[in-house]
């Protein structure tokens, strides 16, 4: 319960920065910098037209006294009028200084804030409704130039920046890096970047700056850096700068310290003062469920469900969107003047809020009223919008009550392979489901994936919640109750009660297998001449009876239901042969062939699964090959084929068709395979003859993932 009275106060970074300026803008800037740059050398020199400088120089800036620092003596920080005194007075206007051409390094919008409320999740934890901070707008833009600042006299040289506002069309800073302008501006890019500890040492540094005048807005900064950090105390330097909210923070800040050590008793008196400032509506309708659930949990004192009540009554009447949601929770229903349909237009509000832990039990009311279209609607609008649990709801939808498996799986996977999954059940502790462990979600991916069936899902509560709902719901004794979850409950165990022993059909895998995989082998061919009645078996030279080749390739395997399933890919074949010497009109020679060749085999496979780390299985089916190319060539220059292309002059076609038959094993995601096949087309294109290709032997080394 503290977890989520902490969530509740939480603080989203929704602020954006960035290179916000415009050209025309940052055309701006440099004009006012480089007019700046030049007019203050004159004064510094000397000369007749010093006293009109300073009135030019003043002109540029938001007011004569923007913050500078006194590089000719100290780093104390001093006004821009104290510093062109200082020149007058010391050097008599014969101070030699140069400036560097002037170059815009950065900008950084000045945030508008609004103070909402909305949904927040943190870490797959369980989420909640609270105040957010958001970027409304800007206020301002900054924009940093930098120039090199030289006094030869005093062999000084320095950084300087100069912070443009395109606001006030001044500048407002001239200064050493040391700038508070500029601290700022970092603190609030490191709080964008979750840098809370930064941002807070930034705000602190800017805040140091005697004239710096926006530190009602480093303050707000720094306090939201301490709400992310958790720390309560030491906020007395931030809250001065705040004026009127000066004592509603503090407060805020004692009733967060109180729920962070569990003193209930303070908390509630704390949340009772809170409520009487003047916070935005919903803010303060939040504020009321929470004390409300105070009191229904009995938390700091004793259980009080008429007061919970008034305060629930309260929180819904002035917007809240979570009062509705903990009143199902907090079981508001027995023994209380409960109106027909208020617990359900309560958390019809939460739901319309954009409470997305709501969404669940709305879509409960909707199951047993017999409404299923608009029941997967919510699951589908909370998994659209990122909820874990939404997720798991609509895939287990989709599965048992449309039966879409193809996306009723994307959204199971999506859930199971989300790497808060295991953080966001365990620390759920608002909704006790059936379902608490990653396993469980796995289990349910498992069978779809096997076509197994699964319940449809009707989310169950804690056991308030699942009181209130029995109380509240008319529960029909329809077809769908026979599928919906009904997980018996544990004692105190830790493990979930979704335990119900794992169904697999006849032969299926312990675990999915890899379906893709890459292979590579050894692979023999030769023809088989029929001629005359009698068969002969050689390679493509007479003297030889095969030709021997490397297969590499795709080999896709995918696996149905009791231990069949397809063997097929596309292999690319290569051979190399050549003939013992042969003599041609008294010249002797060495002819050799260079082939290359597609292969795709399409078997029907059968696999005896013993366990994910071992199968055996056999197979047959046909084979398809093409030869792309095979090329006759001779070591000696002067002898040629009449045809060089190898089928061609043999007078064989390059399609062929084989029946194949073969087997082999994996042990986990190795596997080796053996083949053979036998040609059934007669591949000679002349009469008198019956050639037909056979694969003696295909010996294959495959990784399958």
């Amino acid at each position: 319960m503290k977890k989520l009275f902490l969530l509740f106060f939480a603080l989203c970074p929704l602020i954006t920065f960035g290179q916000t300026a415009t050209e025309a803008q940052k055309d701006e800037a440099l004009g006012a910098a480089i007019k700046f740059c030049s007019l203050l050398p004159q004064f510094s020199n000397g000369g007749v037209t010093y006293l009109s400088n300073d009135r030019k120089i003043f002109e540029l800036c938001s007011t004569p006294k923007i913050s500078t620092f006194d590089d000719i003596n100290s780093q104390k920080e001093v006004m821009l009028n104290s510093y062109l005194a200082l020149i007058t007075k010391k050097y008599k206007n014969h101070l030699r200084m140069t400036f560097s051409a002037p170059i815009i390094t950065e900008s950084y919008a000045i945030p508008s804030f609004e103070t909402t409320t909305g949904f927040i999740s943190q870490l797959g934890d369980i989420g909640n409704v609270g105040t957010v901070l958001n970027k409304v707008g800007s206020t301002d833009i900054y924009i940093v130039i930098e120039v090199k600042q030289n006094i030869p006299a005093l062999r000084k040289e320095t950084i300087r920046q100069i912070i443009y506002s395109t606001g006030e069309k001044k500048i407002i800073s001239f200064s050493n890096r040391n700038s508070p302008y500029v601290s700022f501006c970092k603190a609030l890019d490191a709080y964008d970047k979750q840098k809370y500890s930064e941002s807070l040492s930034l705000c602190n540094k800017a805040l140091a700056g005697e004239r710096f005048d926006k530190k009602g807005a480093s303050s707000v900064v720094a306090l939201m850096d301490k709400l992310q950090l958790a720390s309560f105390h030491d906020i007395s330097q931030y809250t001065m700068h705040i004026g009127e909210w000066k004592e509603p923070v503090e407060c805020l800040f004692n009733c967060l310290d109180a729920l962070n050590t569990d003193n209930y008793s303070s908390s509630i008196e704390l949340m009772k003062k809170l409520i009487t400032y003047k916070w935005a509506q919903e803010v303060k309708a939040d504020f009321q469920a929470l004390l409300a659930s105070l009191y229904a949990c009995g938390l700091g004192g004793e259980k009080d469900q008429t007061k919970a009540l008034y305060w629930y009554r309260a929180a819904v009447k002035n917007g809240s969107a979570s009062a509705g949601y903990l009143m199902m929770l907090d079981n508001m229903s027995d023994n209380l003047d409960i109106e027909d349909g208020e617990l359900r237009n309560a958390l019809q509000l939460s739901a319309d809020k954009g409470y997305i832990p709501s969404y669940y039990l709305i879509a409960l009311f909707d199951a047993n009223e017999g409404r299923q279209e608009q029941e997967g609607l919510w699951y589908k609008k909370g998994a659209e919008q990122g909820d874990l649990m939404g997720m798991i709801y609509y895939g287990c939808w989709l599965s048992a009550i449309k039966h879409n498996k193809q996306q009723a799986l994307f959204w199971l996977r999506k859930a199971a392979n989300d790497p808060n999954l295991a953080t966001y059940l365990a620390n759920r502790q608002l909704t006790k489901q059936g379902m608490k462990t990653a396993e469980d979600i796995k289990q349910l991916v498992y069978k779809v994936e096997h076509d197994i069936a699964i319940p449809a899902p009707v989310p169950v509560g804690n056991e308030n919640a699942q009181q209130a709902s029995s109380s509240t719901i008319s529960t029909t004794t329809s077809s769908t109750s026979s599928t919906t979850y009904t997980p018996t409950t544990s004692s105190t165990s830790s493990h979930s009660r979704y335990k119900t022993k794992v169904h697999r059909d006849f032969n299926c895998p312990d675990d999915e297998q890899g379906v893709f995989g890459f292979s590579v082998g050894y692979v023999q061919k030769q023809w088989a001449v029929k001629e005359e009645g009698e068969t002969n078996k050689m390679g493509y030279w007479d003297d030889t009876k095969h030709l021997s080749g490397i297969q590499a390739g795709f080999r896709v395997e995918p696996l149905f239901k009791y231990g069949f399933g397809i063997d097929t890919g596309l292999y690319y074949e290569y051979y190399h042969s050549k003939s013992k010497p042969i003599s041609y009109d008294g010249i002797e020679f060495e002819p050799t062939q260079n082939e290359h060749s597609l292969y795709l085999p399409v078997h029907l496979e059968y696999r005896l699964n013993f366990s994910k780390e071992f199968q055996l299985f056999f197979y047959g089916g046909i084979g398809l090959d093409y030869v792309l190319s095979a090329k006759l060539k001779t070591n000696h220059e002067d002898l040629s084929y009449d045809e060089d292309d190898a089928y061609d002059n043999a007078s064989l076609k390059k399609f062929n068709t084989s029946l194949e038959y073969g087997g082999g094993f994996r042990i986990y995601g190795v596997q080796v395979n053996f083949t053979l096949a036998n040609g059934m087309l007669n591949i000679y294109k002349e009469s008198g003859a019956e050639i037909k290709q056979n694969k003696n032997l295909m010996c294959n080394l495959s990784y399958m993932f």
